[in-house]
């Protein structure tokens, strides 16, 4: 749990400094890893975004029902491997 704590809370700054950014209307694009706040987006936000695709995509609906059952427990061993 702390691990996604961390990763919130430096996910929030640089959406900061995004929007300080945005509101001094900077016209250079710049990536991510430009922002002062940047470490990379970490093990939870690629899980949650893999899985939010998953779903959105309905991808267990066209996924053998045995086989859905191991992508949760694969999603627990990956967060589990990246907890400290």
């Amino acid at each position: 749990m702390e691990l996604v704590r961390e990763t919130d809370a430096r996910l929030h700054k640089l959406v900061d400094a995004l929007k300080v950014d945005e509101r001094i209307a900077a016209t250079a694009h710049k990536p991510c890893n430009e922002y002062d706040n940047w470490n990379g987006i970490g093990v939870p936000v690629l899980l949650d975004a893999a899985w939010q695709t998953t779903t959105a995509t309905q991808v267990f609906a066209h996924t053998d029902f045995s086989r859905a059952q191991t992508i949760p427990e694969a999603y627990a061993k990956a967060i589990a491997a990246a907890t400290p």
